[in-house]
């Protein structure tokens, strides 16, 4: 969500001062070619690749958080590669000993809202991926509260006695870095993961009599929590088998032992898996599905944990794994496309794929094509606005639709789109405002097929300017349809028909929306921030003469909402062109019907059952 400076907003309203409240003119503050350019740390260089890591990609910075359970506190860890930059791995565009590198990553990261790192390390004897080690916990400790944690990995100790070479890199590990103050701790104990040990010949018992600091030790799988030498256990990715299979068996277990055992647990989500571009391929792949498998492990968190049961951390796997087709760094592909057109001063537009990757809408308009103002954020499940309500000045512009990700899935933008203003500004009138109910409020439909519900638009006052329909938080695959998608209520009671679609095939989401979204109207609001499930009155304040009349209006949406998520389980197949077509999955989501004008938005809530 974009956030705007005191300065801002003063030489915003001293413009308006002077020029008034009636048409405004465009103030860019971005350009086409920043909100579709590469935004990560990825290499600017890297192409797409056949095992599903997209190309250097404008991607999501949305709240990683977001995708979890409502009032989580886990702790969100990116898991990283420091390997790359020698000739024995492959060429991404990137070293990661370089130290400018460490600084790129780690600030996308933080812009992600991930909170630290577990590195995969390869121990004292391995330098350039200890050098590299050592450049990410630099760049780490210049964030206050960023964290930084290792991972020591087998690979480490092919050579001499293993219990005699671990100790030795744990001790190493313990003055480098287990004493710095931003080191991972649970119960005020630093924290060491091992990745592929459990089968070396290590005496665990001398291990933990010669690594001062007292560590935690965490292993792999969930058959770690049984190991009597195991303080906790990761999960990975998950069997190979079925390409389809993302696993949901393999965290259903993992969970279920971590909250019996009372030992730590640290889950994982992750985007997918293909090995065939690395040099040791087995040919394993788990399906990426469009986006569908970072959601649905997600999911499954939400299934085993709540505010009063949380998870104690988790890790994303991985964050920079291009050999093994995990990588999030350059983004997720979602299959995702969108395509707007304007008619009159409504702008409609329409998104092919699974609209639950995208977390909401951003509007921009320009006079020149490529220097763009943002206008509007709206949710997920809206599909048009009417522009005249922002009350730009009569002419010619060109106006872009960008569809935002959910977390770390990659953005995508419209085409340009021709609008004319005829430079009127209609606004909700201060003395109107609108109800909205549907009849019924819960519904229920069988997948390929369609229902239909009643929802009446009442309005109060003399409510004379159009007004979009739309829902929010609707699950994937499900669309919903208005007969009438923009009404002008005026002062009578009015009617309008609202069909929802389930697409046969299609899993509805496992993820709900969440409904959150800014609105900027130019002249009348400034900074106006519309959250989900919440209402506040519209407020105003007598500013200074110079600054006029300053407006801040809060107004209500109900984008957000619980979901009732069923425990079934299946595969997914995929088309020739690799888009995913989900099976159907039953369940019950809590949706929302919206009218919007502008920055005036009414909700109501419903209830839809896929059967």
């Amino acid at each position: 969500m974009r956030k705007t400076g005191l300065f801002t907003v003063v030489a915003f309203f001293l413009s308006i001062s002077v020029n008034g409240f009636a048409s405004q003119s465009v103030r860019p503050t971005t350009t086409v070619a920043a909100e579709t350019g590469n935004n990560t740390s990825t290499a600017d260089s890297f192409r797409a690749q056949s095992n599903g890591n997209a190309g250097a990609s404008n991607v999501s910075k949305v709240d990683t958080r977001s995708l979890m359970y409502p009032g989580s506190t886990t702790a969100l860890y990116a898991h990283y590669m420091p390997w790359f930059g020698t000739s024995s791995h492959m060429d991404i565009g990137y070293d990661t000993a370089d130290p400018n590198q460490s600084a790129r990553q780690v600030n996308d990261m933080i812009s992600r809202g991930i909170q630290g790192v577990i590195v995969d390390w390869y121990g004292r004897n391995f330098a350039h991926e200890d050098q590299s080690t050592i450049a990410m916990f630099n760049e780490s400790q210049k964030h206050s509260g960023f964290k930084f944690a290792i991972m020591e990995d087998a690979g480490a100790l092919k050579k001499g006695n293993q219990t005699s070479e671990l100790i030795a890199d744990l001790i190493y590990a313990q003055q480098k870095f287990m004493s710095a103050s931003n080191y991972m701790k649970m119960n005020k104990r630093p924290v060491v993961f091992f990745f592929g040990v459990e089968d070396l010949a290590i005496d665990w018992k001398a291990v933990r009599n010669h690594v001062p600091g007292n560590p935690l030790f965490i292993f792999e799988n969930s058959n770690s929590f049984g190991r009597n030498y195991a303080d906790g256990a990761y999960s990975w990715i998950g069997p190979f088998g079925d390409r389809n299979d993302w696993g949901q068996g393999y965290l259903l277990d993992f969970y279920n032992l971590g909250q019996k055992s009372g030992k730590h647990t640290v889950g994982s989500v992750k985007k997918g898996f293909n090995d065939t571009m690395s040099g040791w391929s087995a040919n394993r792949v788990i399906n990426q599905n469009c986006g569908q498998t970072w959601l649905q492990t997600f999911n499954e968190i939400a299934r085993h944990y709540t505010s009063k049961k949380q998870l104690e951390a988790l890790q994303l796997v991985t964050w920079n794994d291009y050999e093994e087709g995990t990588a999030i760094e350059m983004g997720i592909e979602n299959c995702v496309s969108v395509k707007g057109s304007a008619s009159g001063s409504v702008l409609s537009w329409n998104i092919s794929g699974n609209e639950n990757t995208v977390h909401h809408y951003t509007v921009f308009i320009s006079t020149d094509g490529q220097n763009l103002q943002p206008v509007v954020d709206l949710p997920a499940g809206t599909h048009s606005v009417d522009l005249a309500a922002f009350g730009f000045a009569s002419g010619a512009y060109t106006v872009y639709v960008k569809a935002v990700g959910q977390p770390s899935i990659k953005n995508h933008m419209s085409g340009a789109i021709g609008y004319t203003s005829d430079g009127k500004s209609p606004s909700v009138p201060s003395n109107a405002d609108l109800n909205l109910a549907a009849t019924p409020t819960k519904i229920s439909v069988d997948p390929g097929s369609s229902v239909s519900t009643s929802v009446t638009i009442t309005p109060s006052g003399n409510f004379d300017v159009p007004v979009t329909l739309g829902c929010g938080s609707l699950p994937a695959g499900v669309t919903c349809t208005f007969d009438q998608p923009v009404v002008v209520p005026g002062t009578k009671k009015l009617t309008a028909k609202l069909t929802i679609s389930a697409n046969s095939g299609t899993t509805a989401s496992l993820f709900s929306g969440h409904g959150s979204f800014a609105m900027w109207f130019p002249g009348l609001t400034f900074g106006m921030f519309v959250f989900g499930d919440r209402k506040r009155s519209r407020k105003f304040w007598a500013a200074t003469a110079l600054l006029a009349i300053l407006a801040l209006a809060l107004v209500a949406t109900g984008c957000g909402g619980g979901v009732s998520k069923s425990s079934n389980s299946s595969s997914s197949s995929f088309t020739s062109d690799g888009s995913a077509t989900l099976p159907s999955q039953a369940g019950t989501y809590a949706f929302t019907i919206n009218a919007q004008s502008g920055t005036f938005v009414r909700s109501t809530n419903a209830t839809l059952t896929i059967n």
